[in-house]
């Protein structure tokens, strides 16, 4: 319910140039490999979970004094 799809076109390059599309798919081929490690299939962001930890940073209070 207070989920985004992405986060915001990790893999949506636009290069300009031959160097630009190179250094384009290197990082396309690191994500890949990130996800692969990492199993992270999901890339849901919680809006929730980041609100609560933008309050705690932000009034310097620790996450239980908050829930």
């Amino acid at each position: 319910m207070f989920c985004l799809d992405t986060l915001g076109g990790l893999g949506d390059y636009n290069p300009a140039d031959k160097l630009a599309e190179q250094i384009a798919n290197k990082l396309r081929d690191r994500h890949k490999k990130l996800q692969q490690k990492t199993g992270d299939g999901d890339k849901s962001i919680n809006i929730l979970s980041r609100y609560i930890s933008i309050l705690i940073l932000g009034n310097r209070h620790t996450y239980s004094e908050l829930m």
